[in-house]
């Protein structure tokens, strides 16, 4: 899956990018319950969390910019000087 769309499949998206479900979870959704991931598609998740239309529109795609820019950070190391906290 290069990109999500309202048609993946939750589990197949934190199969794939584990990391999609902190995205969930900062913007106060919770995708896993007891470890079992949601099981539907992102726009039955999103529809059940009462996000539909162009806002589930923007959802997606604010999904695909962070999975973009966290696989742009997957491998790489930041070191960071004590004055950097």
């Amino acid at each position: 899956m290069e990109t999500a769309d309202k048609d993946t499949l939750i589990e197949e998206l934190l199969v794939e990018h584990p990391e999609a479900n902190r995205f969930f979870l900062d913007i106060g959704l919770r995708c896993l319950q007891c470890g079992e991931p949601y099981w539907g598609s992102v726009a039955d998740f999103l529809a059940e969390n009462h996000i539909t239309g162009q806002d589930a529109d923007r959802v997606i795609a604010g999904l695909n910019t962070f999975l973009e820019d966290a696989s742009g950070r997957e491998g790489r190391v930041v070191l960071r000087g004590d004055g950097d906290r």
